[in-house]
């Protein structure tokens, strides 16, 4: 098990397949083909996680094993990944900005989060992604935020999976049709935004006189009188990263 998610987290095959879709789907009352329900926030599907958590959600779309076993099966999978991945952390995050010490923590509390599933993964999200190579977004409908990792933006690139779940990792959001929200992810995003979802869009760290000069570029300028350094990083990290994304995206 160590030896292939290793392998995964250098290679990526699942970036351009996906296992067999398996969806919540209602009859038509007409007695048509079977319809999507849209029954999740900012208009995806609702699918649960059982047993809920980050390496979970991460087995779900990568092990086809994993994904049609039995809830027995799928726990006794994830128990035995849950040790190889606190060895893949401890190596390969070594140097790197997160705390390893509160990534474990939150890595062992899986254990048992078919009991308590944790609500801030925050730390262990971004460590996985990083290790296995896929780009997260969990959707908190109570508070109508978009988390997104990593947490960077302007580090997300097509060539990587984009999954989507809420928080805890207790399900997963796609689109209909099982579909993943990469395909236009910079259109998404902003309609999210626009919808009234908050976005936490990157900071641009430069001097007053060049965030002015793009923001010229831009043609974008801070709403607020007498704009302060911040205001001017803020307007131009948001629109240099919109900009991004829809390129990237598109």
């Amino acid at each position: 098990m160590f030896d292939q998610v290793k392998e995964w987290s250098k290679t990526n095959p699942s970036r351009d397949t996906s296992v067999v879709p398996i969806e919540i789907r209602l009859k038509s009352d007409t007695g048509g083909d079977t319809v999507d329900v849209v029954n999740g926030p900012a208009g995806l599907v609702f699918t649960p996680l059982d047993p809920p958590g980050p390496v979970s959600f991460y087995l779900w779309h990568t092990d086809p094993l994993y994904r049609g076993g039995t809830l027995t099966l799928r726990r006794t999978i994830l128990r035995e990944t849950l040790v190889q991945m606190a060895k893949l952390i401890e190596t390969e995050c070594k140097g790197h900005r997160w705390q390893r010490t509160k990534v474990l923590e939150q890595l062992a509390a899986q254990q048992t989060s078919a009991v308590s599933p944790q609500q801030d993964t925050h730390e262990l999200d971004e460590a996985l992604c990083f290790v296995l190579d896929f780009q997260k977004v969990i959707l908190d409908d109570i508070h109508k935020k978009v988390l997104h990792f990593p947490k960077d933006l302007k580090s997300w690139n097509k060539d990587m999976p984009v999954w989507t779940t809420g928080l805890g990792s207790r399900c997963l959001y796609h689109l209909p049709g099982e579909k993943h929200i990469k395909a236009g992810f910079g259109s998404w995003l902003t309609t999210q935004e626009a919808d009234g979802w908050r976005i936490r869009w990157p900071i641009e760290d430069a001097k007053l006189e060049d965030l002015k000069k793009r923001g010229a570029e831009l043609r974008i300028s801070p709403t607020v009188d007498k704009p302060k350094k911040e205001d001017w990083a803020t307007v131009v990290g948001r629109a240099e990263t919109i900009t991004y994304l829809l390129k990237e995206f598109s």
